[in-house]
């Protein structure tokens, strides 16, 4: 029995390494799946980043072509409009109620324009409130400051900015006859007569009604002989509750205090080159002065020739500051124009005549619409102001201190027969307006942004 030699076997170590490559094998084959599986996560994050970053990148330029297309737009289209939904914001594709939006290939940018209000964060650093009476600022802008937001989306990705604009179009009339001379002294006279009616009532129901007349003077004449006044009912400074007020600052654009920038702004309007002057009578069987898809700014230079009419008026019976006036006769061309009608001296309408927009007297000397010896007819389907920006004429034909006396005036409007005057909003944001884009009396461009940002 051998049991030394078994012994020496069971204590000798096994040699046999069979079956060990594999196992490392599985190890750095897990090991490399594990470094591979991370490269390729990294991979993958960074691919996702940088294509989140080419959505973000593509949305934001989405939202900011809506923003252009925006403001380009709004050089034509009135933001009370928008706000009220009777127009879009991108002409052309329909109404909104201040949405709009812009499908594209891969796709869309949605602008949507608000009134700058308490309720959108306002003021946004210097900018200021709209002054409108809240009840109306939502649907209804006066101050020609909007906000647009402009949210550009492809796939999943949004991205949003916000800009503040100002608009250099004319501001809103503050009613159907607004007669703007010098604050200090200045004097302004208004007489309705007859069966005439002026109406502050907006004609075509697409913004607040205003006042029958509006005036900026110290002094006003005020002459009723039985033509109507009706509009927008405020007491005046006698606690009377009749339909006409002076400028008031929490609810009118300053422009219409100050004569020297409304004579301004309108001189801009007589300077632009698609202004159509007339240094005559109106020539035609009838008259055109613009139409209703093509609006224009006409200027009646009636100071620049001796173009004195006799027999239905004296026109050179002025005593002070005589200037050429010019009566269009009953039985004269009928005339119709749409856009602005601009006047430089003293004017008499007689014969049919019938406007769609603005009518802007700029003189001392007297607006008459209509004459009670004729059977013609006149309507203004939108406002007519009367603007002098020279110094004050003197008092007065009495003792100053006389509240009868007669005062010399800066401007006269005389509103006779059966004519009419009739507020109307669309007439001036869809024939006036649009025909002053790009002026503002200061040269500067349609729309000025006020602030950006990315939200």
């Amino acid at each position: 029995m051998n049991r030394p030699d078994s012994r020496k076997r069971m204590l000798t170590p096994i040699r046999d390494e069979q079956g060990m490559a594999l196992v490392i094998a599985i190890l750095v084959g897990a090991l490399l799946l594990l470094v591979g599986m991370g490269f390729m996560t990294v991979s993958l994050t960074e691919s996702n980043i940088a294509s989140n970053e080419v959505g973000d990148m593509r949305a934001f330029y989405l939202a900011e072509g809506g923003m252009q297309h925006a403001i380009k737009s709004l050089e034509f289209v009135d933001p009370t409009t928008i706000l009220n939904g009777t127009e879009s914001i991108f002409a052309g594709t329909g109404k909104g109620a201040g949405t709009d939006n812009k499908d594209l290939a891969q796709g869309n940018y949605t602008v949507q324009l608000t009134n700058n209000t308490a309720a959108n964060g306002f003021p946004r650093g210097n900018i200021p409130v709209d002054p409108l009476d809240a009840a109306f600022a939502a649907t209804e802008d006066s101050d020609r400051i909007i906000v647009l937001t402009s949210t550009g989306s492809i796939g999943n990705v949004q991205e949003s900015i916000e800009v503040v604009a100002q608009l250099f179009s004319f501001p809103m009339v503050p009613g159907a006859i607004v007669q703007v001379s010098r604050p200090d002294g200045g004097n302004n006279e208004f007489d309705f007569e007859d069966t005439s009616l002026v109406n502050g009532a907006d004609e075509s129901g697409t913004c607040q009604d205003q006042p029958a007349f509006v005036n900026s003077s110290e002094h006003l004449n005020f002459d009723a002989e039985g033509g109507i006044l009706e509009g927008s009912f405020t007491g005046n400074e006698y606690g009377e509750d009749v339909p006409w007020r002076h400028f008031d600052s929490t609810k009118d654009d300053p422009i219409y205090n100050d004569p020297e920038a409304l004579n301004t702004l309108v001189e801009e309007w007589m300077n632009l080159p698609e202004t159509v002057t007339i240094t005559g009578p109106p020539s035609g069987d009838p008259v055109e002065l613009g139409t209703a898809d093509n609006p224009q700014i006409t200027v009646l230079n009636i100071g620049a020739g001796n173009q004195g009419e006799s027999g239905a008026h004296n026109c050179t019976a002025e005593e002070i500051d005589p200037q050429p006036c010019l009566t269009l006769k009953e039985g004269s061309p009928d005339v119709t124009g749409y856009g602005i009608l601009i006047v430089t001296g003293e004017l008499f309408i007689d014969n049919n005549f019938e406007w769609h927009g603005l009518i802007v007297q700029k003189t001392k000397k007297q607006f008459t619409l209509g004459d009670p010896a004729t059977s013609s007819t006149q309507s203004v389907h939108g406002a007519i102001i009367a603007v002098d920006n020279t110094d004050p004429l003197g008092c007065c034909d009495g003792d100053e201190d006389d509240e009868e006396a007669e005062r010399y005036e800066d401007t006269k409007v005389d509103i006779q027969s059966s004519s009419q005057v009739l507020f109307n909003c669309e007439a001036l944001n869809k024939y006036a307006r649009p025909v002053t884009a790009g002026t503002s009396g200061t040269g500067d461009a349609p729309v000025n942004v006020l602030s950006w940002r990315r939200l």
